[in-house]
């Protein structure tokens, strides 16, 4: 257990070197909770209403994106586009870009199983979502962005990091608004319009209203944190209240089908960001134990490698039934992959087992590709 204590924030001038760690955990629990949402197994917790809908997680990542923004660059004296966007394309391009490469090299593969006659796949290699017409989209980042392009093609999770990257260039020009509160109405509008694109289900605009409703959204709650929170009296007893309230709401949330859920859901997640941000409570300490932190640490890379590892060992699945009696241990359901591997409980480890093989490679994803191009970013500015 981590013993250091919840931070005491004195001044506004402290809040510059902040790290919320409670946040920083968040991020990489919803990460995980995402990759069981991308798994499918025969009578296993995947059946589970919490986490079939555990893909709005995307939208508390943007939330926390557009809080951790406005932390970082909202509030300095002097700003530098050189250094904003370099700082922006080396933290997220270079994991896209290898993942990218990864797929590739996965779709090649397939081509040379096929070919050998070993299975036939459902959807040829180099087609339909990874048609070689998506590749260049994907190289961008604008493949969310456009109604010309799959915003599922190729590493389909990477769709919300398309949306992000760009997110970052709307924001800078906000930035450039040198009146706190034209700023903060300019954010406002941008996620209240967003929001109401996603009520109006446009589906051409579904996937950036979808970010910049949140973002923008995280934007607003960080600066309503900034002003309260020196001034505000923090009773523990307060906060482990509110804590415990804003998990059990989200739970209750995704726990159920309920009408406008993204909208609730997006809603109730810059409330969670909010109250977690000041560490207060208990659960914000437990966040901030050295576990949650190392799977806060890898996030990015949990998120951006998770579904090549699950193709990945669907795919020997599907070889498995092929030489072992003609048992289907990948099962199509729906048009879906299934885990079959003749037990519910069996199904459950074989899941839990994928997720900690993803967190175990993001490990090295994280320090061999993430820090080492992020040190390179740096020596350029």
């Amino acid at each position: 257990m981590s013993t250091h204590k919840p931070p005491e924030i004195s001044s506004v001038s402290s809040l510059k070197t902040r790290r919320y760690e409670a946040l920083d955990s968040f991020r990489g629990i919803c990460a995980v909770l995402v990759v069981f949402f991308h798994m499918r197994g025969i009578d296993s917790v995947s059946d589970w209403t919490f986490i079939r809908n555990s893909d709005l997680f995307v939208e508390f990542f943007f939330v926390l994106s557009g809080f951790v923004l406005a932390h970082g660059y909202a509030y300095r004296d002097h700003l530098d586009f050189r250094k904003y966007f370099i700082s922006r394309v080396f933290r997220i391009f270079p994991l896209h870009l290898f993942v990218l490469f990864l797929y590739i090299l996965l779709e090649s593969g397939k081509l040379i199983v096929e070919q050998l006659g070993l299975i036939m796949l459902v959807d040829p290699p180099f087609s339909g979502a990874t048609a070689l017409k998506e590749l260049i989209p994907n190289m961008l980042l604008v493949h969310a962005w456009t109604p010309l392009t799959m915003h599922l093609s190729f590493n389909h999770p990477s769709w919300s990091i398309s949306i992000e990257f760009y997110m970052y260039l709307i924001f800078f020009l906000t930035l450039m608004i040198r009146l706190s509160v034209l700023r903060y109405l300019v954010w406002f509008l941008l996620s209240l319009l967003a929001f109401y694109l996603l009520l109006a289900q446009l589906p051409f605009v579904l996937h950036p209203a979808s970010g910049l409703s949140c973002f923008f959204g995280g934007a607003l709650t960080y600066s309503i944190y900034r002003r309260i929170n020196v001034s505000f009296q923090k009773v523990r007893i307060l906060f482990v209240i509110l804590e415990f309230s804003c998990l059990c709401l989200v739970f209750v949330v995704l726990s159920n089908n309920i009408k406008h859920q993204q909208l609730i859901a997006s809603i109730l997640f810059c409330i969670t960001v909010f109250v977690f941000a000041f560490e207060q409570g208990f659960i914000a300490k437990l966040l901030r134990h050295q576990l949650f932190q190392i799977i806060g640490k890898l996030s990015y890379s949990i998120y951006l490698i998770h579904a090549l590892v699950i193709s990945v060992c669907l795919l020997i699945l599907r070889l498995a039934s092929k030489f072992y009696g003609g048992n289907e241990f990948a099962p199509l359901i729906d048009g879906l992959r299934y885990f079959s591997l003749g037990y519910g409980w069996a199904n459950n480890l074989a899941m839990l087992f994928v997720a900690l093989l993803v967190i175990f490679i993001s490990h090295f994803t994280y320090n061999l590709i993430e820090l080492k191009w992020q040190r390179i970013g740096k020596s350029l500015l």
